[in-house]
């Protein structure tokens, strides 16, 4: 009897944390930040890499939205997040990294460059 009632009060013991504990490996990664990648197609000239970044530079530099950014040509960003593994250096690649004013103005910004 004795058993079968501690086995019980455990039983019911478990059922309480694990429905009334949650996990959460990461925060939420809301940020007025995001980054735009730009890959070309291998052995592209690091000149052409950087036209093209330049063009999607100009659209951010004119948006209001827009608080502060860095543009990386044949490489990227160093690390600056937890979650953000930078690329290793390569002629068709550039990253910019953009801040925002809100992480709304950075999701409706993201949607937009993304169209383009």
């Amino acid at each position: 009897m004795r058993t079968s009632t501690i086995l019980i009060i455990v039983a019911l013991a478990v059922l309480l944390f694990t429905n009334g504990i949650r996990q959460k490996f990461f925060p939420a990664a809301e940020r007025n930040q995001f980054v735009v990648e730009l890959w070309m197609p291998t052995g592209t000239q690091l000149s052409k890499t950087e036209q093209s970044i330049l063009k999607i530079q100009n659209l951010v530099q004119k948006d209001k939205r827009v608080t502060s950014f860095a543009t990386f040509i044949g490489t990227s960003a160093p690390r600056f997040y937890y979650n953000f593994d930078p690329e290793f250096p390569v002629t068709n690649y550039a990253q910019i990294l953009i801040n925002t004013t809100s992480d709304e103005a950075t999701l409706a910004m993201s949607a937009e460059l993304s169209e383009k």
